[in-house]
């Protein structure tokens, strides 16, 4: 099982981010989706190292990685489409917007909300998510 963090952007992200992995795999979310003109704003995919040191520290201090846990069998290319698919949300036919499910607010209405039939729909290749407001 692999094990990935969906962590909202904010200044100092990087910079806790290499003091905690020493090469981190990050994946701006908004790369290549209608949102990539944001990409500077984007959450990132993060990759866990073999000793799970940065889900370890999420667990530790939430309030410090706000975000989500994501843990999968499946591979990184297959869990970023799946992400990238529940970003934009259409209505009206032409109208479009985001949906900030990775926020723990957000995670903890939507997911919270969800029915035993729609769940597999927005987990979809997650095995497992995890979230902490």
């Amino acid at each position: 099982m692999s094990i990935w963090m969906l962590l909202e952007p904010r200044k100092s992200l990087l910079a806790e981010l290499f003091r905690q992995v020493d090469h981190p795999q990050l994946t701006p979310l908004f790369a290549s989706t209608e949102m990539a003109a944001y990409v500077d704003s984007s959450p990132l995919l993060v990759t866990d190292d073999a000793k799970q040191a940065l889900s370890h520290s999420v667990r530790q201090a939430p309030c410090d990685w706000p975000g989500l846990i994501i843990e999968s069998e499946n591979s990184h290319d297959a869990l970023l489409a799946h992400l990238r698919h529940l970003l934009i949300v259409r209505f009206e036919q032409t109208r479009i917007g985001m949906l900030r499910y990775w926020h723990p607010a957000v995670a903890e209405r939507l997911f919270s909300a969800c029915t035993d039939e729609n769940i597999a729909d927005w987990l979809g290749p997650i095995d497992r998510v995890h979230w902490y407001s």
